[in-house]
């Protein structure tokens, strides 16, 4: 990471590894500090529910097959010591849609853009993540 005038890296390690011309005020730490949807934001905030959820940190990986049906759209659980998530993203730049029947879509601990639930259907913005507690 840089300071927002791109003239100081954190690390002098990276100084030959970095396309300078990325260098912008825009995407410092300290911009992205400000920004609660920020890409450092969204990592910090995944990174603390890793710690408060040992499902996602240690948990096993198992497909969630809800949606197959919704090709930008890839669903898993991850369950952990009698502790189980699931997760949903959407890679696309527009809304997705995909029926959860078997799932509990009440407590979601994590979002990250636009989620709405109606029952079992659950609706994610574009890019938009959610973690849901099962």
């Amino acid at each position: 990471m840089w300071n927002s005038d791109g003239s100081s890296l954190a690390d002098g390690k990276l100084s030959g590894k970095v396309d300078r011309t990325m260098l912008s005020s825009g995407i410092s730490v300290e911009s992205q500090a400000k920004d609660d949807g920020s890409i450092l934001n969204v990592y910090r905030r995944f990174g603390v529910l890793r710690d408060q959820y040992k499902a996602l940190a240690k948990g096993s990986f198992d497909y969630c097959p809800a949606a197959s049906s919704v090709a930008s759209v890839s669903a898993w659980y991850r369950a952990y010591d009698g502790q189980k998530v699931l997760v949903v993203h959407n890679f696309s730049a527009g809304n997705a849609s995909v029926n959860f029947t078997s799932d509990k879509l009440d407590n979601a601990v994590a979002t990250n853009g636009t989620v709405k639930v109606n029952g079992s259907r659950l609706t994610l913005g574009a890019y938009s993540s959610v973690v849901f507690l099962q």
